[in-house]
């Protein structure tokens, strides 16, 4: 028996099925059914789910450029293909680091309750890298840059943004 079934689109279901709380239990039906994959049932996830964390973040990344082309180009089809492929790897990725889709909305939940909606919060200025130094410069590591090269980035933490970072180093010039 196939564990991960594709259902039809949301048009050609009743509308219940198209609220949030079951958009959601899909999300969490796909991450359950991870856990029973196997090579002869699943071989393309099997495969993925074995390559991985570096691959399956890779997908993600490919994934989400193909949805952006795709909106760019206006071609709403393809566009909401390349989201699920995109929300599918997604899920793998989260399976892969053991969190829930749960712990997710959970996150999304607590940003709708302080900013009226769950917009994506505010990228501090400077970036401290694995080094723990400062990044400023132009060559500011983007998550997908650090999937080429390899090199970890951490965020500043929380509540460390351009004004505290010029505070303690008044010769970092902040270009955000």
């Amino acid at each position: 028996m196939n564990t991960l079934v594709s259902l039809p689109a949301c048009s050609a279901r009743p509308a219940s099925c198209c609220t949030p709380a079951a958009f959601a239990n899909e999300l969490e039906r796909l991450y359950s059914a991870l856990n029973g994959v196997t090579c002869a049932e699943n071989p393309r996830t099997a495969r993925l789910m074995s390559a991985g964390l570096r691959k399956i973040s890779q997908k993600v990344v490919e994934e989400a450029a193909e949805v952006a082309l795709e909106a760019v180009r206006e071609r709403t089809d393809t566009t909401v293909g390349e989201s699920a492929d995109l929300l599918y790897h997604l899920v793998v990725l989260w399976h892969a680091l053991e969190i829930r889709p749960a712990d997710v909305w959970a996150e999304m939940r607590q940003r709708a309750q302080t900013n009226g909606i769950a917009e994506k919060r505010p990228k501090p200025c400077g970036r401290i890298t694995a080094d723990r130094s400062l990044n400023h410069g132009a060559r500011h590591e983007t998550p997908e840059r650090a999937l080429v090269s390899g090199s970890p980035i951490i965020h500043a933490p929380a509540g460390v943004g351009c004004a505290s970072i010029s505070a303690t180093r008044k010769d970092a010039a902040c270009d955000c």
